[in-house]
């Protein structure tokens, strides 16, 4: 691969990679998904044929934010616009038209964090409501200089990459500041749906599963994992705004398509319900769906049934539950996660890469 300016003796900057894995799409994944999980078998001594078994469980692959609070991320926010503002000024070299410049730039940054100091505790902002108010309007002071910059951008260029970019900082903070008005000073309290988690990771979700566990709530998105009876990932689904029980249907349907020799697929209580149960009963495919509180007579007996390697089927998903908490991708027994990760680096990621034209 050295021709194409990959290979053992290239190296590439950090950033450079990161912008390259940004440009591949869900599409590209499963496509990679497609070729690698039967190359996989195929490594593992598996007869491509052969009848195979899924089962699936979802684990929250964490983003890497603090746990949010509202006020610090309402700062946060101002200073993200602010500093967008000062740096699309100068890209643009704003001041040969008149706009005014920074001069006292980084004192605006300390006013911003001192007033935020100021109301950080909890127990202040509850006696001093005041400042609280006196930091909105802080904050608004600071964000009409940057929407003062949006519009100079809209005249001099409107097609400048930073027009975009700062619209979205200023609409952000717009949101956070209602929220915070509201919580703080209205006394409501604000469902997990309507929060902004994070500046930057934005995707992030307040996931709270129910299980003991020493963290109760993460902060995340949640991944739906399928692998089959040899240890072996078959794919994964992002599930962004999704649920567990929402993805039941989808998931039965897309790899039995791809994987004609599915010959069952088990999963957790968090992904049953009626409409899936009933929905997949007239799949060709075996579905070990467990229901969740009270099974009558039938149902129990359902439940306890035995595959045909006489492994009760509701303690089919177990062992992916485990495999997921001790470690995720990466982790299993006899390295057959490590062979698949190995057959994706070497055959795929260059191909990947090459394809998408950037080396």
């Amino acid at each position: 691969m050295d021709d194409v300016g990959f290979g053992a003796s290239s190296s590439y900057r950090c950033q450079t990679v990161i912008n390259h894995v940004n440009l591949i799409t869900e599409e590209i994944w499963d496509h990679l998904n497609r070729f690698v999980a039967p190359h996989g078998l195929e490594v593992l001594g598996v007869a491509p044929d052969a009848p195979m078994e899924a089962r699936c469980d979802s684990y929250v692959v964490e983003t890497h934010v603090e746990h949010p609070h509202d006020v610090r991320l309402l700062r946060d926010r101002v200073l993200n616009s602010f500093t967008l503002a000062c740096k699309a000024w100068e890209a643009h070299d704003l001041g040969s038209y008149g706009v005014p410049g920074w001069r006292q730039k980084t004192h605006l940054i300390i006013t911003v964090t001192n007033g935020y100091l100021t109301i950080q505790s909890a127990k202040k902002r509850a006696k001093h409501p005041e400042l609280v108010l006196d930091f909105f309007s802080l904050c608004y002071t600071r964000i009409r200089k940057c929407v003062e910059i949006l519009h100079a951008l809209r005249v001099v260029d409107p097609t400048s990459v930073w027009i975009s970019r700062l619209e979205k900082a200023i609409e952000q903070f717009h949101t956070q500041i209602k929220l915070v008005h509201r919580r703080v000073m209205e006394g409501e309290k604000i469902p997990n749906a309507e929060k902004l988690l994070s500046l930057h990771a934005e995707p992030t979700r307040w996931i709270r599963k129910g299980k003991s566990m020493p963290k109760e709530v993460e902060l995340g998105v949640p991944v739906a994992v399928i692998e089959n009876q040899h240890r072996l990932i078959l794919g994964w689904e992002i599930m962004w705004t999704e649920s567990d029980v929402d993805m039941t249907v989808p998931i039965v349907d897309k790899y039995t398509e791809w994987f004609p020799s599915l010959e069952s697929i088990s999963f957790d209580r968090g992904y049953g319900s009626v409409p899936n149960f009933e929905t997949l009963s007239s799949r060709g495919v075996q579905v070990i769906l467990p229901k969740k509180g009270y099974k009558n007579k039938e149902e129990r007996a359902r439940e306890s049934t035995c595959d045909r390697n006489g492994v009760s089927m509701r303690r089919l998903n177990p062992a992916l539950t485990g495999w997921n908490s001790m470690g995720g991708p990466g982790f299993g027994p006899k390295g057959a996660r490590q062979d698949l990760c190995a057959v994706w680096v070497q055959v795929w990621w260059p191909q990947t890469f090459v394809g998408l034209g950037g080396y």
